[in-house]
């Protein structure tokens, strides 16, 4: 029982931060030996659901609404990388990251990158007021439901939440390092 528990908090944990990517071996390992049939099933169903948006996997097309209002599609955005910045004008750590995304936002301004907020606040005037007020770059969305097929595909269950998608609109990285953290500028250096 106790080995069970851990193989869980183990494999909860990476699932948590790294989804089903590379977790094929851990997935062998924990499968061998895990004895509880429930334990295997919470996991295996975890691991089927973050499989969903592992590297290369398609994504039906999601649908945002922008400041103005208007009807702005992910698959508008096809043929560059789309990072994609989950977050609320009430969270803290997101407001923590924005200085260092302006500069991201500005060192890959000429790259085959765009950057897309998708905020989930729920008072609509006071996330325009916000964008407004910081002139914020990038696409600005907003999606107020936070159980839209979004943010349930991509299991958003915190924030900020970074992800990055490639030209062909498939997921590139759904746990992408945050902007302060220099492990993104090497990454976007590589891809761009």
């Amino acid at each position: 029982v106790l080995a069970d528990a851990m193989l869980s908090h183990v494999m909860n944990m990476y699932m948590d931060q790294r989804g089903a990517d590379d977790a094929a071996d851990l997935m062998q390992v924990f499968r061998s030996a895990a004895k509880s049939a429930g334990v295997r099933r919470d996991i295996e169903d975890k691991h089927a659901a973050w499989d969903k948006v592992s590297k290369g996997k398609a994504l039906p097309d999601f649908v945002f609404s922008d400041i103005a209002g208007k009807q702005v599609k992910l698959s508008d955005f096809h043929g560059k990388y789309v990072l994609i910045d989950c977050w609320a004008t009430w969270c803290g750590p997101c407001k923590a990251q924005l200085p260092h995304l302006e500069k991201v936002e500005k060192r890959y301004a000429d790259k085959n990158i765009v950057f897309v907020s998708i905020s989930s606040d729920k008072d609509r005037q006071k996330w325009v007021d916000i964008v407004t007020e910081k002139m914020m770059g990038g696409v600005q969305l907003n999606e107020p439901r936070v159980d839209c097929e979004f943010f349930t595909l991509f299991q958003v269950n915190g924030i900020p939440r970074f992800i990055l998608l490639g030209p062909d609109g498939t997921v590139y990285d759904a746990h992408l390092p945050r902007p302060s953290d220099p492990a993104l500028s090497a990454l976007l250096d590589q891809l761009l």
